[in-house]
């Protein structure tokens, strides 16, 4: 049996990511951004200074990280004909995200 949480992590992250894409393309949207998180990568250590190209760790540490590694590669794979990019966010909505996010769109992300 499958726990709650893991359910609903898995309809969030992953089914909501196909779907918000789905729209995105349909819709005639020129370029998505797909904030990830740092979890994904969490390897039991400090993650300081860590880039959007790191490696995955080889197990979770919950399954809200599960899962959005799950849905990362969504939207670069489904959205390659808009222009598309999943970015890890430090610390959530962060000014560093917010930075980031907009430089991407000013450079035609």
């Amino acid at each position: 049996m499958v726990a709650r949480g893991c359910v609903d992590c898995e309809a969030a992250n992953v089914t909501g990511t196909r779907h918000v894409i789905t729209a995105a393309i349909t819709a005639g949207v020129r370029r998505l951004v797909h904030i990830s998180s740092p979890a994904v990568i969490f390897a039991g250590r400090d993650q300081h200074a860590v880039g959007d190209d790191a490696p995955y760790f080889g197990r979770h540490s919950s399954e809200y990280a599960r899962t959005k590694q799950l849905a990362e590669p969504l939207a670069p794979a489904m959205g390659s004909a808009m222009g598309s990019e999943s970015l890890r966010s430090p610390w959530g909505q962060s000014r560093w995200t917010n930075w980031r996010v907009a430089r991407g769109i000013d450079h035609g992300v």
